[in-house]
C-alpha cells in the first residue's frame, strides 16, 4: 500500500503531513501550521485538506491570492506535484506540493506552455527517467552550438543568430520576435553581440527580466540558459544556447556517467574526491600546492548563536582571529539588511548577544566550541560581516597562543572566476545534521547585476548545494582559494531547480582591511539617517507615472475607485542630505487587516537624489484589487533598514472605496 503522505517545500524548509494532520494551515499568523512571514501573505492564507480520498489546496479568500502558472486559483486537487505562488506574484512565497505516490497520475512541467513545438521533447522527471531530473544545462531547446552562433527559442519561434544580428523582443509588432504575453513590455529586451560575447539587455521593461529568480538589467549569455521576460511564473520564457563558455568539470562528467549507468547521483564523498584529484593535478602542473580538504575543513567555522540559530564562517586571519561570514548570521540588524532581506527593521531578527565559534581540527572531525567573538565590521546590504575572537569558551580573554592552531584560508580574486568554472563549497548546513564540515561541488552558472553595486557580478550563481547553515561559509576555486561567500539558496522559479548564490570575495576586501587595521567600516552602499529626515502631509492625488518616486509638487486631491491599478500620493519632505540617495518605502495597507496591497521604494531607482526639502510624489502599483467599502492607508518608512516610521505624520493619507 502506498503512503498518504503529502510533502510541502517552501523557502525555509520542507515538511510532510499525514491525513490525520489535516487541515494544515499556511499564513502569517503565529498559530498557522506553516508560518510564512511576508507582507503579501494573509494571516491565514490557505489550507491543505484531506477528504478521505486525497489531498487538496484551498485558498481562504486571501487578500493577494494564490497562483498556479500565473493564474489565480482557489482550490487545487493534488493528484500530481504542483507549484504555487502565495501572495505577490513577483515577491510572494513559492511552495511545492508533492502528493502521495499513488496520486501522481501525471507530472507536468509548468514551463512547457512557453516551449514551442519545434523544440526537443523533455521527459517528465520521476522514477521513469533513468537519469533522474533534468539539470540546468539540459534546457529545452536547441543545445548544440559551435563558434559564435547563438540559438534561441521564444514565443514559438526558434532562430540562430550570427554576431551581426541584433534581436528585439516585445509585444510591439515592430519587434523582431513578437510576444503576446501581457506581462511583456512593448519593447522588452534586446539580444546583441559585443564583439567578444553575447548579451541580453532589459529595455527598461515594466515587469522586468529574470534569471535564476533575480531581476537583471544586463546579463552575459553563456552556455545554456533560461530567462523570463515579465512575471517569473507567467511571463515569456527565452531559451538560450551559445557555444564555448560553459563547460563541465571532471566531477560533473563523472556524475553524469554514474547517473546514466546506475540511475543515481554520486554521493558527496565521491564528488569531493574527484574535485580534490582535479585540484591536485592542476597544482602539480602549475608548480603550486593547493590546500587539501582537511585544511579547508579546518579553516571553516561553525557559528552558534544564543537563540539556537547557527551558520558558517571562514578564518581569514588566524593571527588576529578574524572570521568572515554573512551579516544575516551575526548582525541581522546591520544597516542595509532590510534592503537585502526586503523587509523592515521590526521584521528582522534581533542581533545575538553571544556568538560562539566551533572549530574543527580537520576533515571528518567534529567542530568543537572554542571561542566567543564580537562583530567588528558589517555591511547589511552586501550581507557580509567579520567577527573577531575575543574570549576562549571558558571566558578567558584570548591570548596569542590560543590562536596558533587556527588555519586561515588564502583569499583569491573573484574577478578571475568565470561561468563554467568548478568550485567547492564548505560549511555546516543544518540539513547534514553533522558537526563536521560538509563539502559540495559544482560550477559557476551565471551572475547577477546590481545597479547599487555598479556591478554585473553582484552575486555569482552556482549549482553547488547551498542550504540553511551554509550561509557565511566558503566557496573556493580549483586552487583552494576563497572566491565567494555562500549567501542564498533558493528554488529557481523558471526551472524548479535549486540555485545557490555567493557574494564574490572582492566585495569583502574593504571590510577585511578595516578589521585588520582596527578601523571603523563604513558602507559605500547605504546612507545612514542624519536624524533630521521628515516626511509629512501625504495626500492622494492623480498618478503622475507608472510607478516610483519623483520630486515636485502635485496639486489637487483625487479619489480612488475599486478598479485602480495604482495609488499616487503627494507629500512634503525636509531634513534630507542634498543630492544623496536615501531609502524610502511607501506602502498601501488595508486599514482593518493590515495586509499590504501595494508598495514601492527608492531602491529600484538607485540613486534617487533628494534635495534638503521640498515636495515629492510617489505612485504605488497595487498587487491586488481594492474592495468596495474598505478603507486603506499609507505607510511611510525611511532609512537603510526602513527603521524610521513616518506614517503618523500623515493621518489624512487614507481613502475609502465607494460601495
Amino acid at each position: 500500500m502506498t503512503s498518504n503522505t503529502l510533502t510541502i517545500r517552501w523557502s525555509v524548509g520542507e515538511r510532510s503531513f499525514e491525513p490525520a494532520d489535516a487541515p494544515v494551515s499556511i499564513g502569517r499568523d503565529s498559530q498557522c501550521t506553516i508560518r510564512v512571514d511576508l507582507p503579501s501573505i494573509s494571516r491565514v492564507h490557505a489550507e491543505l485538506r484531506h477528504d478521505g480520498g486525497g489531498w487538496s489546496f484551498v485558498d481562504l479568500a486571501s487578500t493577494q491570492g494564490s497562483r498556479r502558472d500565473g493564474a489565480k486559483v482557489t482550490t487545487v486537487t493534488l493528484d500530481q506535484p504542483v507549484s504555487l505562488v502565495l501572495g505577490n506574484p513577483a515577491a510572494g512565497e513559492r511552495i511545492e506540493l508533492i502528493p502521495p505516490v499513488d496520486a501522481r497520475t501525471e507530472i507536468v512541467d509548468p514551463t512547457r506552455s512557453a516551449v514551442p513545438a519545434t523544440e526537443l521533447p523533455v521527459s517528465a522527471p520521476g522514477a521513469a527517467r533513468p537519469g533522474g531530473d533534468l539539470r540546468d544545462e539540459q534546457l529545452v531547446g536547441p543545445t548544440v552550438v559551435t563558434g559564435e552562433v547563438l540559438n534561441l527559442s521564444c514565443a514559438g519561434i526558434s532562430r540562430s543568430l550570427s554576431p551581426a544580428d541584433t534581436v528585439t523582443i516585445g509585444r510591439d509588432p515592430g519587434c523582431d520576435i513578437v510576444s503576446t504575453n501581457p506581462t511583456v513590455s512593448r519593447e522588452h529586451a534586446r539580444i546583441r553581440y559585443s564583439g567578444t560575447s553575447w548579451w541580453l539587455d532589459d529595455l527598461q521593461s515594466s515587469s522586468g527580466t529574470f534569471l535564476d529568480g533575480r531581476r537583471v538589467t544586463t546579463v552575459a549569455l553563456a552556455g545554456n540558459m533560461a530567462i523570463w521576460l515579465g512575471e517569473i511564473d507567467s511571463g515569456e520564457r527565452v531559451v538560450i544556447a551559445t557555444g564555448g563558455e560553459r563547460h563541465l568539470s571532471a566531477a560533473q562528467k563523472l556524475e553524469r556517467a554514474s547517473r546514466s549507468r546506475n540511475g543515481v547521483i554520486l554521493g558527496v564523498v565521491a564528488v569531493v574526491a574527484v574535485l580534490a584529484l582535479a585540484a591536485g593535478a592542476f597544482a602539480v602542473w602549475n608548480g603550486t600546492r593547493s590546500p587539501d580538504n582537511s585544511e579547508l575543513a579546518s579553516s571553516a567555522v561553525r557559528i552558534v548563536l544564543d537563540d539556537g540559530g547557527s551558520g558558517s564562517g571562514t578564518i581569514i586571519d588566524a593571527e588576529r582571529g578574524l572570521i568572515l561570514t554573512n551579516a544575516h548570521v551575526v548582525n541581522p540588524q546591520a544597516p542595509g539588511q532590510a534592503l537585502a532581506a526586503q523587509k523592515p527593521a521590526n521584521k528582522l531578527d534581533p542581533d545575538p548577544s553571544t556568538i560562539t565559534l566551533a572549530v574543527a581540527p580537520g576533515l571528518g572531525k567534529a567542530a568543537e566550541p572554542r571561542f566567543t567573538a564580537k562583530v567588528v565590521a558589517a555591511d547589511g546590504y552586501l550581507d557580509l560581516a567579520i567577527v573577531k575572537i575575543t574570549n576562549t569558551i571558558s571566558g578567558s580573554v584570548v591570548q596569542k597562543q590560543d590562536l596558533e592552531s587556527l588555519h586561515e584560508i588564502e583569499i583569491g580574486d573573484s574577478d578571475d572566476i568565470n561561468t563554467g568554472d568548478a568550485i567547492r563549497v564548505v560549511g555546516f548546513p543544518a540539513a547534514s545534521e553533522s558537526l563536521e564540515a560538509s563539502f559540495s561541488g559544482g560550477v559557476v552558472s551565471g551572475s547577477v547585476q546590481d545597479q547599487r553595486l555598479s556591478s554585473n557580478r553582484a552575486f555569482l550563481n552556482t549549482d553547488a548545494d547551498i542550504n540553511p547553515g551554509n550561509s557565511g561559509g566558503t566557496a573556493v576555486d580549483e586552487d583552494g582559494r576563497m572566491i565567494g561567500v555562500p549567501t542564498l539558496g533558493r528554488l529557481d522559479k523558471a526551472s524548479l531547480a535549486k540555485v545557490g548564490s555567493m557574494r564574490p570575495i572582492n566585495f569583502a576586501r574593504d571590510l577585511i582591511e578595516a578589521a585588520r587595521n582596527d578601523k571603523p567600516y563604513v558602507s559605500k552602499y547605504v546612507q545612514p539617517l542624519n536624524g533630521g529626515e521628515n516626511i509629512s502631509g501625504l495626500t492622494v492625488v492623480a498618478p503622475v507615472s507608472t510607478a516610483g518616486f519623483g520630486l515636485g509638487c502635485t496639486a489637487g486631491k483625487a479619489s480612488v475607485d475599486a478598479s485602480a491599478k495604482s495609488v499616487a500620493f503627494s507629500f512634503d519632505y525636509e531634513g534630507f542630505t542634498k543630492d544623496t540617495h536615501q531609502d524610502v518605502l511607501v506602502g498601501v495597507l488595508d486599514s482593518a487587516t493590515g495586509d499590504l496591497v501595494g508598495a514601492t521604494d527608492t531602491s529600484s531607482q538607485f540613486p534617487f537624489r533628494w534635495q534638503e526639502k521640498g515636495c515629492g510624489n510617489v505612485t504605488v502599483p497595487l498587487t491586488g484589487q481594492l474592495a468596495p467599502g474598505r478603507s486603506y492607508e499609507a505607510a511611510v518608512l525611511v532609512g537603510p533598514n526602513y527603521e524610521l516610521d513616518m506614517s503618523r505624520n500623515s493621518p489624512n493619507a487614507t481613502f475609502t472605496i465607494a460601495e
